[in-house]
């Protein structure tokens, strides 16, 4: 299993006014992140998750992870990731910026998981 999630390569953002620079981050305060997504490029921004939501039932081979994230310059990021038990499955990431929080939730809407069963995974 591996995350598709991960700070990005270290760089430090600025710190909030009034805020040392080795105070902790203020809560909800913009930081750095990188989606690797499946296929594509990986996604930076900074922002805050507003919601994350997994569907994880140890009896299962994979699950879902849906994150929500809102982005300095006000934009949305939409984040679905399918996680499985078996490291010969590879983990798969599908995320994308949008302009208002209605189109990004109209991506989870209408995100089709039917998509991610493989023929011959066992349940």
């Amino acid at each position: 299993m591996s995350y598709a999630l991960e700070d990005t390569s270290g760089e430090a953002m600025a710190p909030v006014k009034g805020e040392s620079a080795g105070a902790p981050p203020a809560i909800g305060a913009p930081k750095p992140y990188r989606i690797t997504r499946s296929g594509a490029r990986p996604l930076r921004f900074a922002g805050s998750e507003l919601v994350m939501a997994m569907s994880f039932t140890p009896e299962l081979p994979y699950w879902y992870e849906i994150n929500m994230y809102r982005t300095s310059d006000l934009e949305f990021v939409a984040a679905v990731r399918l996680f499985h038990q078996s490291e010969d499955m590879p983990d798969t990431v599908e995320a994308m910026k949008f302009p208002s929080l209605e189109q990004a939730l109209e991506m989870i809407e209408h995100y089709d998981a039917v998509c991610d069963v493989k023929f011959g995974m066992a349940s």
